[in-house]
C-alpha cells in the first residue's frame, strides 16, 4: 500500500482520512472514544477501558471485541495488540519523535509517526496487506500516545491523566 497520511476532513473537523483506509472520528475535544469507519468492513468503536488501566479496546456495533491493547506499565508506550485473536506488537522507536513500528514477530506490518491531531496528524507506511479498521485503531492509539506525552490529554487511547 505504501506511503499514506491521516488528514482532517474538509468537511468536519472531528473526522480524519486516511486514502483507501478509512476515517476516524473523534466522538468530541475531550473523548478517549473514537469512530473508527475502515473503507472495508463494519465501524468500530474505539475507547479506552479504565482511567489508569493503559488499555483499550475495538468493538463491533454488536459489542464484539475485536481489537484490544494491553500494554506493560504506563510508562510505555508501546505494548501487545490482540486482532481478531492474532497477537501482535506495537513498538515506539526511541527518538524524540513519536514514532511506532506494528510488528507480528518478525514482519512489520506498518510504520507511524505521528504528531496530534491537526490537520496531517499522522505518517504511514503500510508494508504487508492490513486489516483497515487495525491500521485505524494504531493511528487512534499512537494519537492518544502523543496527546497524553504533550500534555494535552484530550483524546487517546490509553491516555492516563
Amino acid at each position: 500500500m505504501g506511503d499514506l497520511v491521516l488528514r482532517q476532513s474538509s468537511e468536519d473537523r472531528r473526522r480524519y482520512d486516511v486514502e483507501g483506509i478509512g476515517s476516524i472520528r473523534r466522538m468530541s475535544l475531550f473523548s478517549r472514544t473514537a469512530l473508527l469507519l475502515p473503507v472495508d468492513g463494519e465501524p468500530l468503536t474505539a475507547q479506552s477501558r479504565g482511567l489508569l488501566s493503559g488499555e483499550a479496546e475495538a468493538v463491533t456495533p454488536k459489542g464484539e471485541v475485536v481489537g484490544a491493547f494491553t500494554r506493560p506499565d504506563l510508562l510505555t508506550r508501546g505494548g501487545e495488540i490482540a486482532w481478531h485473536g492474532r497477537r501482535l506488537r506495537l513498538r515506539t522507536t526511541p527518538v524524540l519523535v513519536s514514532r511506532y513500528s506494528l510488528r507480528d514477530g518478525e514482519t512489520t506490518l506498518l510504520d507511524l509517526q505521528a504528531t496530534g491531531w491537526g490537520t496531517s496528524p499522522a505518517q504511514l507506511t503500510v508494508h504487508e496487506a492490513t486489516d483497515p479498521g487495525l491500521v485505524l485503531f494504531v493511528l487512534w492509539l499512537a494519537q492518544g500516545f502523543v496527546d497524553h506525552d504533550s500534555g494535552r490529554g484530550r483524546t487517546g487511547a490509553a491516555a492516563t491523566t
